[in-house]
């Protein structure tokens, strides 16, 4: 796999109506490797993530992002999913996805999930990738650009999930907001004011162009 683009949505886009990261990559040979001609990957997925096994995905039951890993899904809408839940994890909720192939361009596609902290949905993104790629055969393991999407969680992850999901947790904690701040962004957000954090000072911009305080 090929990281090519990170952006980053702080408000309403043409993807979605909330804050959200796309990644863009090209899966190159796994593009021929749907999950359900990945021996084990399915069900070493979801002994690491459990979880999983409550996302609805485009079936809108819970238990259909099970039912597309087994049918046979691509690369790119499992690690949508998969960010989502180590943010999920982590404490920080979202649900919001989805996956588009690039036009003309096939093997890439348009990763996006939501966030709600910025900086802790970026390295949940990077860690997706690190954690799909462990569960590939050997010779298909390889992922560049992963520091396009963010810097490492650390250098010391010896266990991928465990250590990830507690530096995830670390940096939230890090980053969270007083009670009163993160009332108003609560709001903020419920009207679609599209929120942005500018420093680790607690400073919040509200809005975008002239709209935004």
């Amino acid at each position: 796999m090929r990281i090519l683009q990170r952006s980053v949505y702080r408000g309403p886009s043409i993807f979605a109506g909330v804050p959200m990261i796309r990644v863009t990559v090209d899966l190159g040979e796994l593009e021929s490797r749907p999950t359900d001609r990945l021996t084990g990957f399915t069900d070493r997925l979801l002994t690491l993530l459990p979880g999983l096994g409550l996302h609805h995905c485009s079936t809108g039951e819970v238990g259909g992002f099970v039912d597309r890993l087994r049918e046979g899904t691509w690369l790119g809408h499992v690690i949508e999913h998969v960010a989502l839940e180590l943010q999920t994890m982590a404490g920080s909720p979202v649900a919001r996805g989805k996956t588009r192939s690039v036009r003309n361009r096939p093997g890439q596609y348009h990763v996006l999930f939501a966030y709600q902290d910025e900086l802790v949905g970026k390295a949940a993104g990077r860690l997706a990738f690190e954690l799909v790629a462990e569960l590939l055969p050997p010779e298909l393991r390889s992922v560049d650009g992963l520091n396009l999407i963010a810097e490492p969680l650390g250098s010391d992850l010896t266990d991928p999930i465990g250590d990830g999901i507690s530096a995830l947790v670390s940096l939230i904690e890090k980053r969270r907001l007083g009670p009163t701040t993160q009332a108003i962004v609560d709001e903020a957000r419920r009207r679609g004011i599209a929120v942005q954090r500018l420093d680790d000072e607690r400073r919040i911009r509200f809005g975008h162009g002239i709209g935004q305080t």
